[in-house]
């Protein structure tokens, strides 16, 4: 589902801070769990790979970062068997996390994800993507990230409302 949305999830960011890219698409989803779950989920890298379609592996680097997977962290997702180099440039925590993809398939990359109670226990969930549509893989990703953000986002709300055993 593809939405455009407002800024107001997004709190203190901006992404003209960190790009100059047009915003490519903006993603809205809705999740059973509570923000606080929904973030912390989020915010845990390296199980990443529990709900994020084609992400087989996370290796976290927080050596460069001001706190644990804050802003400087650095990720390596290992995504369709490639490494995808990704580094934190905006954390709040509880409310989101930007990130840029560092010479990855597509120029001028950022993306970030924001969470919000929806006011009845749930959670209201936009991740935006920015970069330059300037190659058949940036084409290929605008195409591509709308489905994988949505399986995504079902993966993750299923993995957060399971019944605990």
């Amino acid at each position: 589902m593809l939405l455009l949305v407002s800024a107001a999830l997004a709190g203190d960011f901006a992404a003209t801070d960190y790009t100059q890219a047009p915003k490519q698409l903006s993603y809205e989803g809705h999740l059973a769990a509570p923000p606080d779950e929904v973030f912390a989920a989020l915010a845990d890298y390296e199980g990443m790979s529990s709900w994020m379609p084609k992400v087989s592996h996370v290796e976290v680097d927080n050596s460069q970062a001001t706190t644990d997977n804050g802003v400087g962290c650095e990720r390596v997702c290992t995504f369709n068997g490639k490494p995808l180099n990704e580094k934190i440039v905006w954390y709040s925590e509880g409310q989101g996390i930007g990130y840029t993809v560092v010479d990855g398939p597509v120029d001028n990359h950022l993306g970030y994800v924001t969470v919000q109670s929806d006011g009845a226990g749930g959670t209201d969930l936009v991740w935006d993507q920015y970069f330059e549509v300037n190659s058949m893989k940036s084409r290929m990703m605008r195409k591509m990230m709308p489905k994988l953000l949505d399986e995504a986002v079902t993966n993750l709300d299923a993995q957060l409302t399971a019944p605990q055993s």
